[in-house]
């Protein structure tokens, strides 16, 4: 016996899923990108290996620091604009139609594999050098 239940129908792909993007989206998406970057910056000051955002990340950006002579608030200051900007990317990715296509990009999963996908560009762009 076959259903007589209309199905809705599936928009085509490529075809906007979600609603647009709105100003607070994009604040939003910067404060989770501050707010991760906090977490993720007191992890490497505390937890890995020295000098990597006192002396690393800011001769990353020309400011000549050593470990005799690093440069933290400098490392700090980049880290922070780092995290902004991939939560600032985030919002995007996940708005972006034929990400909304293949997952539910505003889930767990969605967060999960931006967070990855960033982790693995980041890790072949330093082998690069």
């Amino acid at each position: 016996m076959q259903s007589t239940t209309a199905q809705p129908a599936r928009p085509a792909a490529g075809q906007a899923l979600r609603r647009q993007v709105g100003p607070w989206d994009w604040v939003r998406g910067a404060f989770g990108g501050f707010v991760g970057s906090v977490a993720f910056g007191l992890f490497m000051a505390f937890i890995m290996p020295p000098p990597m955002l006192e002396v690393v990340i800011p001769n990353l950006y020309g400011i000549g620091a050593t470990p005799a002579n690093p440069a933290p608030l400098a490392g700090w200051a980049f880290h922070q604009f780092h995290g902004v900007m991939l939560g600032i990317a985030y919002v995007a990715y996940v708005e972006y139609p034929s990400v909304a296509d293949w997952m539910e990009p505003r889930s767990l999963q969605g967060g999960l594999v931006h967070g990855l996908s960033r982790s693995v560009e980041e890790h072949y762009d330093s082998e690069a050098m």
